[in-house]
């Protein structure tokens, strides 16, 4: 297997590839005269930086074994896509009824209310039907989920609907627009609920909301960000980066199929603010601090301080270039 640090388009099928001549991608080239063991290869991003591992995976970048997700048969493939199960499922949700006994889903307007037992109010599933969700791109060249429209306008109003104990939800100017982004509030991490993406074949991807409001820096605060955008396309979902940074992705073309698992920490130590081995490096990511005592660079989320020591970050670290070479 092969390990590289950066990311570039060696792993896109064939018909991608014109842009604008037409060369053989090097993987494929690489399938073919038999330089690696496997026509797979996988990705892990970490806070800072990732890895990508050709001709198979690298089980410690995982702390779970990954399931599979078989792409869909197409005459000629462009894209890795796969098939989803035409609905979100939003976890956590207080919902109370009386039955004379068990009960299957009922439909309430868009909301499909799953079997509960009789005389108990507790924590229940909500799976929202979303009709266009038929299948998804897995798209390490997308930062965010892409949704339709109609798909985010059905999970914001859902949202906006069940969740109005979360702080400025359900506000006029609400934060739960695409791509907006908000100063990080622990209480709405903790309050927002668990968001399922079911693949056709019954697997399916779970993202908490620390996973789905992605951590943005700049040189004095840290911000939340909604991973989540809409466009127009012929997919009805690309599955982007929001993805990758919680799940190392497989991209097993030798099987006609696409595994998950979820990421290790730094994928297992190759990626990640611990990489960086000076000061420089490190100040120049935001997701890092530079520790003055111990010479490492770790993650800033967990070493950040108001003055620059024993931790600092960006600019506050004397070692920035751009403190000394302004323009």
């Amino acid at each position: 297997m092969v390990h590289l640090r950066q990311f570039f388009a060696l792993v896109r099928y064939p018909p991608l590839a014109c842009n604008p001549t037409c060369l053989k991608p090097v993987f494929d080239e690489m399938v073919g005269r038999k330089k690696v063991k496997e026509d797979m290869f996988s990705i892990c991003f970490a806070g800072a930086g990732g890895s990508l591992v050709l001709g198979g995976f690298d089980a410690k970048m995982a702390k779970s074994r990954p399931f599979y997700v078989p792409l869909l048969k197409e005459k000629e493939r462009s894209f890795y896509r796969v098939g989803l199960n035409e609905s979100l499922i939003v976890g956590g949700v207080e919902v109370g009824f009386r039955f004379g006994g068990e009960r299957k889903a009922r439909n309430y307007g868009s909301t499909d209310v799953r079997a509960i037992k009789p005389h108990v109010f507790g924590s229940v599933t909500i799976q929202v039907s979303m009709p266009e969700m038929k299948t998804a791109i897995v798209d390490s060249g997308t930062t965010l989920i892409m949704f339709s429209k109609n798909t985010f306008d059905k999970l914001a109003k859902h949202l906006k609907t069940a969740h109005c104990d979360v702080p400025d939800l359900c506000e006029r100017n609400s934060w739960f627009q695409e791509i907006q982004c908000f100063t990080e509030d622990e209480e709405i991490l903790d309050k927002m609920p668990t968001i399922e993406i079911p693949f056709s074949n019954g697997e399916k991807l779970e993202l908490e909301a620390r996973d789905y409001l992605i951590p943005i820096y700049n040189e004095l605060s840290k911000f939340r960000c909604v991973g989540m955008g809409t466009m127009g396309s012929d997919a009805d979902v690309i599955l982007g980066n929001t993805i990758n940074t919680k799940y190392l992705t497989i991209y097993d073309r030798q099987r006609e199929r696409m595994g998950f698992a979820v990421t290790e920490k730094n994928c297992g130590g190759a990626a990640g603010c611990s990489v960086l081995k000076t000061c420089a490096d490190c100040a120049a990511n935001f997701a890092c601090a530079y520790s003055y005592k111990t010479k490492l660079c770790l993650p800033r989320a967990e070493h950040d301080t108001l003055i620059p020591y024993p931790y600092c970050h960006g600019d506050f670290c004397y070692c920035s270039v751009r403190v000394y070479f302004r323009p």
